[in-house]
């Protein structure tokens, strides 16, 4: 978007194209931006001294570009690193890694720990909260950054920033695993393209996932086994709510058919976690409406079911079971419509 923005007719430019399509396919408001190139980056590492990265994946990196337009060969091994502006610029750019690390979706990750590292070194040296300093990096950086942010402003935000822990900071990387939100596919020009599951153009999923992104981020660190149980007769709606879940980081690890018979008006919320799958459960009632219990329905016993694919075994038994009932097939359509289109009909049984 910045590219075609600064070289196509666009009269706003590349940077308001950008924060345009941020916002179209999050939902969220932009209010501010910041965009800073390679030269920028760097001098920011250098004036603060450096940063500390611990470096999670070693790789080899054998077409790492140089600057007059050749390959070099650069390497990262595991632990606490010192990083210059260079080295950082390195490990952020990176596109070829081994073990992993080529793909756009690592090097995001990689580029959400440099953030952060820097962040942490530019608050412990007093930068972003004092005006003086941050008005001689901002001078020093130049044409080499461009920002919405008014000075006071930065360091506003600044003071705020100071009291978040590391910890307390959520990020999420849309990738093409099995159980995210997102699928290699092809545009409309036959161009490789990474697209909504939901299909081209259908950012519905990204919109829940950055509006509840906090509330998705207590169920990832609870991280308890859920099973998914289909009562209501609907062919097929144990998987399909199954798979969508897991895109926003519910551990499900099974689903199951509710035995021939039972049938199933509301959703009900078994609770067998003991008061350790608080915000799991929430989550659920909020989504799927009906009753929570903390006993097991003795139409519906405790299956061992049919487990999805990258399960963890160390798991065991669920903890949390959704049965879903008759109340939760509209929900479940309009949440993942894509999982419906071609199953049969429901059971008439």
């Amino acid at each position: 978007a910045l590219a075609f923005g600064n070289t196509n007719d666009n009269p706003t430019g590349g940077d308001a194209l950008m924060r345009d399509i941020v916002q179209d396919v999050t939902g969220q408001t932009v209010h501010y931006f910041a965009r800073v190139d390679f030269n920028g980056f760097k001098q920011a590492v250098d004036a603060i001294g450096g940063i500390d990265v611990t470096v999670d994946t070693p790789f080899v990196d054998y077409e790492y570009p140089t600057y007059n337009y050749g390959y070099q060969t650069i390497r990262f091994d595991t632990g606490a690193q010192h990083f210059d502006g260079e080295r950082a610029l390195q490990f952020s750019r990176s596109r070829h890694g081994t073990n992993g690390e080529g793909s756009d979706f690592a090097r995001s990750k990689r580029q959400q720990k440099l953030i952060l590292a820097l962040r942490d070194k530019a608050l412990s040296l007093g930068t972003l909260t004092n005006p003086g300093k941050m008005s001689g990096l901002l001078d020093s950086l130049g044409a080499h950054v461009t920002t919405t942010f008014e000075l006071w402003e930065v360091a506003r935000l600044a003071s705020i920033a100071e009291d978040l822990s590391s910890d307390k900071l959520i990020s999420r990387v849309l990738e093409t695993s099995p159980d995210n939100l997102v699928r290699q596919g092809t545009g409309t020009d036959g161009a490789y393209v990474i697209q909504p599951r939901l299909g081209l153009g259908n950012y519905a999923e990204i919109h829940e996932l950055a509006a509840n992104i906090f509330q998705n981020n207590a169920v990832l660190r609870e991280s308890t086994p859920v099973q998914v149980v289909n009562a209501t007769g609907e062919t097929g709606l144990a998987s399909a709510v199954s798979t969508y879940l897991r895109g926003f980081a519910y551990n499900i690890t099974s689903y199951v058919q509710a035995p021939t018979g039972v049938r199933y008006e509301g959703t009900v919320i078994v609770d067998l976690s003991s008061g350790t799958a608080t915000q799991t459960v929430a989550a659920l009632q909020q989504k799927y409406g009906g009753t929570v219990s903390a006993t097991l329905p003795i139409d519906v016993p405790l299956s061992a079911g049919t487990p999805l694919a990258n399960t963890n075994a160390s798991d065991g038994a669920p903890k949390v079971l959704l049965i879903l009932g008759r109340s939760a097939v509209s929900i479940a359509k309009s949440s993942y419509p894509s999982a419906f289109q071609n199953l049969p009909p429901a059971s008439s049984t």
